[in-house]
């Protein structure tokens, strides 16, 4: 097991031990996966920094770029990044003030906005593309396809239990 977990791992046993029934192996693989998460978070992190970026940022880039026309509602933007639609706006405007996203009215709707990638917002994803694949690669290579198509599918059964 990983040193950086190898304390969390001690206390969920000590608690254990205090606590008899406590769902040993449940706590373990939950803690695990945020643990898991928290460091794939700080890899990512540390990439995007340079570009004054971060993964809820980049998620939001991609969002947008992967929707028709590289364009999308701001509702929409609250849903890919789990958040609020204030922390979606505040997260708009920061993307509006580097440039990379503009904001203007719907035509069907004057009161609905619609965020779209500039020129500068398609370039800086098209130059990050290729380095993010590669860290992707980095981080993935120690699973076969067949461990990463079962990961898959548990991470799904997953998030269907949490009400994803």
């Amino acid at each position: 097991m990983s040193s950086s977990f190898e304390p969390i791992e001690e206390g969920i046993e000590r608690v254990a031990r205090r606590f008899s029934g406590t769902p040993r192996k449940e706590v373990l693989v939950t803690r695990l996966y945020f643990h898991v998460y928290l460091k794939m978070n700080e890899t990512y992190n540390r990439s995007l920094k340079r570009h004054g970026l971060n993964t809820t940022s980049w998620a939001a880039l991609m969002m947008i770029y992967a929707s028709p026309e590289n364009q999308v509602f701001p509702s929409d933007l609250s849903k890919v990044v789990s958040s609020s639609r204030t922390h979606a706006t505040r997260l708009a405007d920061e993307l509006v003030d580097k440039g990379l996203v503009s904001r203007r009215a719907s035509g069907e709707d004057r009161r609905k906005m619609i965020l779209s990638l500039t020129r500068k917002g398609v370039a800086l994803i098209e130059k990050l593309l290729p380095e993010h694949r590669v860290l992707l690669e980095r981080i993935w290579k120690i699973f076969s396809a067949a461990d990463l198509g079962r990961f898959d599918k548990l991470l799904r059964k997953l998030l269907l239990q949490v009400g994803g």
